[in-house]
């Protein structure tokens, strides 16, 4: 098993470690008020940096590969939009200006395409585009939820939740895709839900957040429209869908995990330390 890390303060939108081959800094999101900005923290928890400082809504950040810029979604133009921005904070472009809500970017391997969510057809689907903005592309094209996309390490493949497969009540499965949303598969097969994917560095492992085992919480978490008394615990699989892992067993909410570049390790969301 991975060594697991918890990081405080963190909001909607995973954690996303930089540089690979080794764990640099860490980016997320942290909620002031009803505001989120982008922060980055050291590996050790020390050395926290507001990134943005906006009175909007940043959230979902996501580092490019070779940890120069740092993509993420912003409603600072009044609707949710994708940007990049150095890690230092300058240098903000924003790639997207569509009506409906773009978000949860996410770069490709070799930093030339970005992979998102889009609203504006009316519905939740995967996008790519180029780094620039560019070439804005339709990759699924399912009548409920799309969402969560993440380029494999070698940039062949989007793993992404989907609920198609379970449409009433609604619950994701993880699914795979050719990065040009060919030969969509489904990866899981459990109706409790299953969402948040991310590639191990060498792209042979998913890990991803699941309510199949989930622990009886003091609170609970909304799964079709009510409260699921079961709380979502991180788990692992490999890339084909074989052996799914459970890695952590506890009663409040674990979620949104993410690799660290050198694989050994998972950053995820947790209200329980």
């Amino acid at each position: 098993m991975a060594g697991l890390v918890a990081l405080g303060a963190v909001g909607a939108g995973p954690a996303q470690a930089a540089f690979p081959g080794e764990n640099g800094r860490v980016a997320f999101t942290a909620f002031d008020g009803p505001r989120k900005d982008i922060f980055t923290i050291a590996p050790d928890g020390s050395d926290l940096r507001n990134l943005t400082n906006d009175p909007n809504t940043d959230a979902d950040a996501a580092y490019s590969s070779d940890g120069s810029r740092i993509a993420f979604y912003s409603v600072r133009t009044g609707r949710s939009e994708i940007y990049t921005a150095a890690v230092n904070g300058t240098g903000l472009t924003q790639l997207t200006n569509v009506a409906g809500g773009n978000v949860e970017p996410a770069f490709s391997p070799d930093g030339s395409r970005v992979v998102f969510t889009s609203f504006r057809d009316g519905n939740s689907e995967i996008f790519v585009m180029n780094a620039d903005g560019s070439g804005q592309t339709r990759l699924t094209n399912e009548p409920t939820v799309d969402s969560e996309p993440v380029f494999s390490p070698d940039g062949s493949k989007i793993a992404f939740q989907s609920f198609r497969a379970n449409p009433d009540p609604p619950a994701p499965e993880i699914y795979i895709m050719d990065a040009d949303g060919d030969n969509q598969t489904r990866l899981t097969n459990n109706p409790e839900g299953n969402g948040d994917p991310d590639f191990s560095p060498d792209g042979s492992r998913i890990v991803f957040t699941s309510v199949r085992d989930g622990n009886d919480p003091d609170g609970g978490v909304v799964v079709g429209g009510e409260v699921d008394r079961r709380t979502p615990e991180i788990y692992s699989v490999n890339a084909d869908g074989s052996d799914p892992t459970r890695l952590t067993d506890d009663t409040r909410v674990d979620s949104e995990p993410v690799f660290s570049p050198d694989g050994s390790k998972i950053a995820f969301r947790s209200n329980n330390r």
